[in-house]
C-alpha cells in the first residue's frame, strides 16, 4: 500500500469567496485510510458559510499528491419554532 498519497497536514478555511476566507482549524492526520471528523461548530452555532476550502499541506512520507476518496457535509437539520401542519 502507498501511503504517500495519504494527507498528514490539513486546514479548512471557510467564507463567503476567496478573499475573505478565515481559517476555521488546522490538524494532522494520523490514522491513514480512516475518517477524520471535524465539529463544524462556533460558540455553540453550526457554521455558516457559503464556501468551504480544504488545504492538504503535507502529506505522509513526504508525498507529492494526494488522494481524497470522499468528502461528506452534514449539516444540521433546521427546525422551525411554528408547527407544522400535516
Amino acid at each position: 500500500m502507498d501511503t504517500t498519497y495519504s494527507p498528514l497536514l490539513v486546514s479548512v478555511l471557510y467564507g463567503d469567496d476567496g478573499s475573505t476566507f478565515q481559517e476555521y482549524e488546522t490538524f494532522q492526520i494520523g490514522e491513514i485510510n480512516d475518517w477524520y471528523t471535524l465539529k463544524t461548530e462556533v460558540n455553540g452555532e453550526p457554521l455558516k458559510a457559503f464556501s468551504l476550502q480544504v488545504v492538504i499541506s503535507e502529506m505522509h512520507h513526504s508525498g507529492k499528491n494526494t488522494r481524497l476518496r470522499q468528502v461528506d457535509i452534514i449539516s444540521p437539520k433546521e427546525f422551525s419554532s411554528t408547527p407544522q401542519n400535516p
